[in-house]
């Protein structure tokens, strides 16, 4: 609870003497504080706006919005319900968007490409884990 209290107040100070990038970094914070104590839906709503900001600020293809796609996307697996195909198209559109901004050589599509290929496993889909 006094993490969440941090993260909270941390979000705050940011609302009130920060850019609107460093304000959607700290809703991710909280909304991944959230996921971690099963908040799923409160997470999920906080990743949303974060996600926003970020379009908003940067475009729809920047790649600052993959880490947030992939942690929503764990989010909406977690709760294990009928957003299993919504949470594998967005790692997909993550990846997609890392590989677009830096190509396939660079770390960042690497990383991408390890947290497709671990919803995929985790569904159970190996065969298709072990392609991407």
């Amino acid at each position: 609870k006094r993490l969440l209290k941090f993260h909270r107040e941390s979000l705050k100070i940011a609302t009130m003497t920060s850019s609107s990038l460093t304000v959607a970094r700290c809703l991710d914070s909280l909304a991944y504080i959230l996921q971690q104590q099963c908040e799923h839906v409160k997470a999920i709503s906080i990743y949303s706006s974060a996600l926003y900001m970020k379009q908003e600020l940067l475009g729809e293809a920047h790649p600052f919005l993959a880490q947030t796609m992939h942690n929503m996307a764990a989010c909406l697996e977690d709760r294990e319900d009928q957003n299993q195909l919504r949470a594998l198209d967005m790692h997909e559109r993550a990846v997609e968007l890392v590989k677009n901004a830096y190509g396939e050589g660079h770390p960042a599509y690497s990383s991408s490409l390890a947290f497709l290929a671990l919803s995929l496993m985790i569904r159970g889909n190996v065969q298709d884990a072990t392609r991407k």
